[in-house]
């Protein structure tokens, strides 16, 4: 493995194997960093002879079946998967044609159980054998899909303390332009103050920026880096996989837009349902709860027939009641008539009769109307804390904040129960995101803040310019 690149080819780098920069001035040799990286990296990597005998794994295979690199050497690659053997002749002329190919197999594990993994195979040649060379991982998509997903190039960069001493190919092909423009534009990153202080201390950190391919074209670049040990080796080593992540990001902004337009259209689903059962349900409820008094009033009835039709009478108030609560939870009128301060104190007042939570308000006591957008979300996530506190905190008492600034508007929702379970704050189901969903479409933020004596939500929105406050 240390005559060639991982990909087969010779690597590139931009100062040479002696670079004084990336060395310090250093006599000593680098290390082999072919070597290196498949030691250190995730894939599964190994090569496999003529004879189909596994002549070189490391150690993320072995992890993935629970063999030692002893035991795995001493195997055929048709030990491992019961369809290699047949296959073995055809597959080893095909790959040395030149014909590289993905290809999907079941391997079996030191347990006995199967791994369905996803490997990229290549040819090489050395001065006295030929290898596959076999790099992958275990295959994420349905057993029932017999197309394998390719698996995405990525550039990997060694680095001596902040600077690139070696890159594979895939710089310049992955991004479509010169490796040296992505080397600078890294090591600048890298360069910016407190930047690899992570990788010093042992621990792996993600970045990313803007970048422009020759033509112009915007691009976003992301990238991991993680610190590598050599025993021995003084200065600071580590490895960054960079990946183009435009698609990524164009992805999310498409979801983004999704999510938004969902939340839409589901207000005004609810604000639909809401004038309807108030304008038609409710109304037809109103004139039977007539119908029935008059009955009740106007003819002689005997004393069973009496008692059921106070008891329809008494059904129908109670409908009309429960009627008229289900509108103003889907939609409360005074959200569009008076605005959200006064929608917020009508609210709790209500929530406070229905569940017995004691609402404490601190409300300004003059704010313009906000924009329709801003008064639902924070509305809606009033909603949907009080019930929260209501069902899981413990607490009788809650806290609503509202606050108006020259360019956001606070809300605070809090209560004096047990607080969440250490480390839940971020994965506690689909309300909280449903919340942090509502802030960020609006360009704000929803944070949490919990202990033994309670939990606040915090929800910051910036505010557009022709409302703001002079």
């Amino acid at each position: 493995m240390s005559d060639f690149d991982i990909d087969g080819s010779p690597p590139e780098t931009r100062r040479g194997r002696g670079a004084g920069r990336a060395t310090g001035g250093s006599a000593e040799d680098p290390p082999d960093f072919a070597r290196l990286y498949v030691e250190q990296a995730d894939e599964w990597i190994s090569c496999i002879d003529s004879d189909a005998r596994l002549s070189f794994v490391n150690p993320a295979l072995c992890r993935a079946l629970g063999y030692s690199a002893e035991e795995l050497s001493s195997l055929h690659a048709w030990d491992l998967s019961p369809m290699t053997r047949e296959s073995w002749p055809q597959l080893w002329s095909e790959i040395k044609q030149g014909l590289s190919r993905s290809v999907v197999a079941e391997l079996r594990t030191r347990a006995g159980g199967i791994v369905q993994a996803h490997f990229h195979l290549k040819h090489v040649t050395l001065p006295h054998a030929e290898y596959l060379l076999c790099s992958g991982r275990e295959h994420a998509a349905p057993a029932e899909s017999a197309e394998p997903h390719p698996i995405e190039p990525t550039a990997i960069f060694i680095l001596i303390k902040g600077y690139v001493e070696d890159s594979n190919r895939y710089g310049a092909e992955l991004f479509g332009c010169p490796s040296e423009q992505i080397i600078e534009e890294l090591e600048a990153a890298l360069g910016q103050s407190g930047r690899m202080v992570p990788a010093i201390h042992g621990q792996d950190f993600a970045f990313g920026w803007q970048s422009r391919r020759p033509d112009g074209s915007p691009f976003h670049i992301e990238c991991t880096v993680s610190r590598i040990e050599i025993e021995g080796r003084v200065p600071l080593l580590a490895v960054a996989v960079a990946v183009d992540a435009s698609a990524s990001r164009k992805s999310e902004r498409s979801l983004a837009r999704l999510s938004g337009r969902l939340l839409e259209m589901q207000d005004e689903e609810r604000r639909r349902i809401a004038r309807d059962l108030h304008d038609t349900t409710g109304q037809n409820l109103g004139a039977l709860n007539i119908n029935l008094s008059m009955i009740l009033t106007t003819y002689a009835l005997d004393a069973q027939a009496r008692e059921t039709l106070e008891e329809c009478i008494a059904l129908t108030d109670s409908s009309i009641r429960e009627i008229r609560t289900l509108s103003y939870l889907l939609h409360p009128p005074l959200l569009d008539e008076l605005g959200l301060a006064s929608a917020l104190r009508a609210y709790s007042e209500g929530y406070a009769e229905r569940t017995g939570l004691h609402v404490d308000l601190d409300l300004p006591d003059a704010m313009p109307r906000l924009p329709q957008a801003i008064e639902i979300a924070l509305f809606r996530i009033v909603q949907e804390g009080l019930t929260n506190i209501h069902r899981h905190s413990g607490s009788s008492n809650a806290i609503l904040r509202l606050k108006y600034h020259r360019k956001k508007v606070e809300l605070e929702v809090a209560d004096n129960g047990r607080g969440l379970p250490p480390g839940t704050a971020s994965r506690i189901g689909v309300g909280i995101a449903g919340m942090r969903e509502r802030a960020r479409q609006l360009g704000g933020r929803l944070t949490i803040g919990s202990s033994e004596t309670g939990t606040t939500l915090h929800i910051v929105l910036p505010l557009p310019p022709e409302i703001a406050p002079a």
